[in-house]
């Protein structure tokens, strides 16, 4: 049923936040984690040095009450650990485990498989202007300057080009090159972000390089279904 309420936007959106919250907490029961403990980790593995809880609470829009618990969770987890901030003892370092980078890698895969499943219906044009919308809105700000999703040099804007870099030279869909970035940085305990940015640093398009990343991932990727090694069938 039609109502004055669905040209609401602040209607629309708190359906739309709820629908994608209750989705996303569904999607991430396998890692044990929900939608806020998620960007929690999240950030803080996008920051090897690690982050104080004030600053998490502000980049998250959250009261530092809420914070700790979250953070305290985490740290039962196993997924984060706390650290003397070195140059001010009041505060600590929430910094990322290698588990919690592995758990990471995971969440970040079913996420992306929940938006791209929840989004399908939507044109990629149509996506594009709802994440500059949404991100103009959470930083109070004009969407003309968000054409893209991330900024150049955010953490998952690195990681995306990274992917599509990988994708590009061993002609694999978009998830087994994730897995890719998220083993290369499980097996040298790396940020995420650190190592998409010595993929894209290195991806110059030219067949020396293609050869060069291939000699490094070959040995991480996984054998297909009837146990032989996936090969790329381009031409």
């Amino acid at each position: 049923m039609n109502t004055r309420l669905h040209s609401d936007i602040g209607f629309l959106l708190s359906c739309a936040s709820g629908r994608i919250v209750r989705g996303t907490n569904a999607a991430l029961a396998p890692t044990g984690l929900r939608a806020r403990a998620y960007a929690i980790l999240l950030l803080i593995c996008e920051h090897p040095a690690g982050l104080t809880q004030r600053v998490i609470a502000e980049s998250l829009d959250l009261d530092p009450s809420q914070i700790v618990a979250l953070v305290r969770d985490l740290e039962h987890k196993g997924l984060v650990t706390r650290t003397m901030h070195p140059t001010d003892r009041r505060n600590n370092l929430i910094c990322s485990t290698k588990q919690g980078r592995r758990v990471l890698g995971t969440a970040a895969q079913l996420t992306a498989s929940f938006y791209t499943d929840t989004l399908a219906h939507l044109s990629p044009r149509h996506t594009s202007t709802l994440r500059r919308t949404l991100t103009a809105i959470v930083l109070d700000d004009d969407p003309g300057e968000h054409l893209e999703y991330c900024a150049p040099d955010s953490p998952l804007s690195v990681v995306e080009r990274a992917v599509g870099a990988l994708m590009l030279v061993y002609g694999i869909p978009a998830g087994p090159a994730f897995d890719l970035v998220v083993r290369r940085a499980q097996d040298t305990d790396a940020a995420l972000g650190a190592v998409a940015e010595q993929i894209v640093a290195r991806s110059a398009p030219s067949a020396a390089t293609v050869t060069a990343v291939r000699r490094e991932f070959d040995p991480l990727r996984i054998p297909d279904d009837s146990g032989s090694e996936r090969k790329d069938t381009r031409r």
